[in-house]
């Protein structure tokens, strides 16, 4: 084999790594947001209506007309921003209600142990198997 057949062969590689490392992150980005926003104690739907996902900086504010009881109108427009993602990107999930704090500490019973820090504990476990499946594939080529 050629250096130049080795050379065009590593690169293959690296590109199929790069664009599983990049639909991965998506994955992860959507995944942790579909967990909040289902987590999210439902009265009028206010609260899981007001979860927002951007890159770049947070998003500021909050928007006392969203309501989203089901939580599916939501977690598809994330959906749809996750697939222009990319690998570099920062991804901020946030929610500016007044109130979004209170129910993260558990002041509903439909959430007593919060919807962000569970999620984390959960996605930060998600990330090591995603981390440990790409480093083998790598080793394998």
């Amino acid at each position: 084999m050629t250096t130049g057949g080795i050379t065009s062969q590593f690169e293959a590689a690296r590109e199929r790594i790069r664009v599983k490392a990049r639909q991965a992150y998506a994955g992860l980005v959507l995944e942790a947001y579909r967990r909040v926003v289902l987590r999210t104690p439902v009265d009028t739907g206010r609260a899981r209506g007001n979860w927002n996902i951007s890159t770049g900086h947070p998003e500021a504010g909050a928007d006392e007309s969203k309501f989203d009881t089901t939580g599916l109108p939501s977690i598809g427009k994330a959906a749809a921003f996750t697939k222009s993602l990319s690998i570099k990107d920062i991804t901020y999930i946030v929610n500016n209600l007044p109130y979004i704090n209170k129910l993260e500490h558990g002041s509903s019973s439909q959430a007593p142990v919060g919807m962000v820090a569970v999620t984390v504990e959960e996605v930060r476990q998600i990330a090591v198997e995603i981390q440990a499946m790409l480093a083998r594939e790598a080793a394998n080529g």
